[in-house]
Parts: structure tokens; C-alpha cells; sequence
């Protein structure tokens, strides 16, 4: 009899005609076992036939992804004689499978062979990849039949954005997955191929690593970072030919104001924006840093 905590074998046509005996609890019902009222008084004769006679017909089931990820029988006909069944108090319920075909059946054996076979990393990703490039899975059907988040198949599949030459020297030197998403955080390949070297030379730990990532990061903002552009408000040369007319500003205040205004906009979109003001006897200096 087959274990209901084993992975149901993969059943060819012939072998489908043979009848299986499962228990009761063996046998995943979609939806519950709920008996629809009209339907209890059928169940009841069905099931004084049982007792006197057993089950003459044996069920259909398949062999299905159940809700925790796993293989499971699932019952195609002949539910109500596993209600009647079990009223009764039957514990060796005959079976026959029906045999998988076409899609359903590839994608099951792939299935079932990514949780027997030892796969690296990069072997689980790219049968993940496969199956949602051939088979049309989305990351949530991959993550119910995987039994594990949809982060996590996400995660995986960011993995093959590395190049074949990175994804080698890292399960050579026995590097794990974290250490992988964490080199994945470094966009430009040659900066990405320094960094694992030197994580594989100095045998970094994950922490280690993505702090070590981290700065290498913030090292290259603060390189790409332009420098800040001065800005001097001073007087304009006028136009050939016009003479500018003469006049005394006694209180800046206003104008003061005014850059503040202006001023306020850019540091509402996060910009550092710096203004400094220099008095001389002849005038004032008003001096205004903008970061690009």
C-alpha cells in the first residue's frame, strides 16, 4: 500500500488499471467532504451496500500538487462512495490511478524530481526559470507547488542574472545563496567580478559580505556624485547703448525673503541646497550651492 507521507510514483497507463488500496485520509477531496443535503439519503443506501458487500467499483484518483506543496491522490470519481465509505467505518479503500498526460504530467515529474535531486542553487533557479518560460507557471503556482514564498522564487530567479564565469567560481569555493544575492547588488560586472574575488580570498562570511558590498555601494555614489555648482547673484553688464539709472536698496529684507521662498521649493524635493551671504562695506555677497 502506498504512504500517504511519500511521494506518489509517477503511474503509466497500464499500470493505472491495477487497483491500489488507500486509507480514507489518503485520499485529498478539493473543496472538503461536505455532503450536499439532497444527496445524504443516496449516501446512506450506498453505504448499507458497502457494509454488506464492500466497495465493488474502486474509486478514481490522480496524483495531483496538494495545498502544502506536496504530491497527493486526488479523488475524480466516486466521492460518494468514499463518504459512504468512511460512514462506515472502511479503512482500505480500493483505488485506481489515472494516468497523467501531457503538460500536467511534465510538469509534475519536473516537479517532483526538484525536491528528490540534490540541485545546486543554480540548477533550482534555472528549473524554475524553465518552467515559467515553458510551461507558463506564474512565481505564485511555482510557490504553492514548491511549498515554499513567492520571495523565495523570486530570489532564485534573480540569481541567473550572474554570468555563467561568476556563478562557477561561486559554488566552487562553497559560497551560499545569500552571499549570491548579495553580490547581485553590485550592477557593473567588473565591480561585481573585484568584489567576489576578494570575498573568496578573505573567506567572508554572508554578514560580512554585504557589508563589504554595502560600502563598495556607497563608495561608488559618493564618486559618481558631481560636485556642488556656485551660484553668484551679482549685477548683470548692461546692454550696450542703455544706461542703467542709480538707486540705494536700504533694507534686503525682501530679497532675503524672496530666496528663501525659492529656496524652500528645492529642499522640499530633498536637496541640500546651502546659501551664504557676504557683507563687505560696498555691498553684499549672496552665495547659493545647489548639489546636481
Amino acid at each position: 500500500m502506498q504512504d500517504f507521507f511519500f511521494h506518489p510514483p509517477t503511474i503509466t497507463e497500464k499500470e493505472s488499471e491495477a487497483p491500489i488500496f488507500l486509507h480514507p485520509e489518503q485520499i485529498y477531496t478539493p473543496g472538503g467532504a461536505k455532503t450536499p443535503s439532497k444527496s445524504i439519503n443516496s449516501i446512506i443506501r450506498l453505504a448499507e451496500s458497502i457494509k454488506k458487500y464492500g466497495i465493488l467499483e474502486p474509486l478514481t484518483v490522480k496524483i495531483v500538487t496538494g495545498p502544502g506543496g506536496s504530491p497527493v491522490y486526488e479523488i475524480v470519481s466516486g466521492k460518494k462512495r468514499l463518504q459512504a465509505a468512511i460512514s462506515v467505518g472502511i479503512t482500505r479503500i480500493p483505488c485506481t490511478i489515472q494516468a497523467n498526460h501531457g503538460q500536467n504530467s511534465a510538469v509534475a515529474g519536473i516537479l517532483d524530481s526538484l525536491k528528490r535531486e540534490s540541485l545546486n542553487i543554480f540548477e533550482q533557479a534555472a528549473t524554475f526559470k524553465m518552467l515559467v518560460d515553458n510551461y507558463n507557471l506564474t512565481q505564485e503556482e511555482l510557490a504553492r507547488s514548491t511549498g515554499v514564498s513567492q520571495s523565495s522564487i523570486a530570489n532564485k530567479l534573480r540569481l541567473l542574472q550572474l554570468s555563467k564565469e561568476e556563478q562557477r567560481r561561486i559554488l566552487a569555493a562553497g559560497l551560499s545563496e545569500r552571499h549570491a544575492r548579495a553580490l547581485l547588488r553590485l550592477k557593473a560586472p567588473d565591480l561585481r567580478t573585484e568584489a567576489l574575488r576578494h570575498v573568496i580570498a578573505e573567506r567572508m562570511s554572508v554578514s560580512a559580505t554585504e557589508q563589504f558590498i554595502e560600502s563598495l555601494r556607497e563608495k561608488g555614489q559618493e564618486s559618481r556624485r558631481e560636485p556642488a555648482v556656485s551660484v553668484v547673484l551679482a549685477p548683470e553688464t548692461p546692454p550696450k547703448g542703455i544706461t542703467p539709472r542709480k538707486f540705494a536698496l536700504r533694507d534686503l529684507t525682501p530679497l532675503y525673503n524672496s530666496i528663501d521662498r525659492i529656496l524652500s521649493i528645492f529642499r522640499k524635493t530633498g536637496a541640500s541646497v546651502l546659501c551664504k551671504r557676504e557683507e563687505s562695506p560696498n555691498g553684499v555677497r549672496i552665495i547659493i550651492e545647489i548639489p546636481k
